[in-house]
């Protein structure tokens, strides 16, 4: 995947409006270990898609169940780019399309863990001097990630 499609919502009122836009992969993708399953998992939801066998959708949930706690690595540039979330809404449509309830369960522990440090490095800000605004929130995460996620 080289692009990622990204829809974003305003609501004014009672109508809705959507944008859609592609992001670009990042030129150093990937800088971290969540985007490095992020990318293995799309390439095992297209071989998927080619090949739907068991053997195939055994891998894909393989690769979504984390038995082993030792294998969540944080190693990485910290960031979130409009590329990985157009990644993280494909594969949720994925799942849902396909019925794979473990690649969804995982699309929100992937969310849920960057939220959680995002806030945790909010905390800091007051002993670094940071007066950003807005430093609990994920921006790409408000603006482009599904509804339903």
């Amino acid at each position: 995947m080289g692009k990622a499609v990204l829809i974003s919502y305003e609501r004014n009122g009672c109508e809705m409006y959507y944008e859609e836009k592609t992001a670009e992969k990042p030129e150093k993708w990937p800088a971290n270990a969540r985007e490095q399953i992020l990318d293995t998992l799309c390439e095992c939801v297209e071989e998927f898609k080619k090949n739907p066998s068991y053997k195939t959708r055994e891998v894909l949930l393989s690769l979504t169940c984390e038995h082993d706690l030792n294998l969540n690595e944080n190693f990485g540039l910290v960031r979130v780019t409009e590329y990985e979330v157009g990644i993280l809404n494909f594969l949720y449509l994925v799942g849902n399309a396909y019925q794979i309830s473990s690649l969804k369960t995982y699309i929100y522990n992937i969310i849920t863990q960057v939220t959680r440090l995002q806030k945790i490095t909010s905390w800091f800000n007051p002993v670094i001097n940071c007066d950003e605004e807005n430093t609990y929130r994920v921006i790409p995460y408000d603006y482009f990630l599904l509804g339903t996620l």
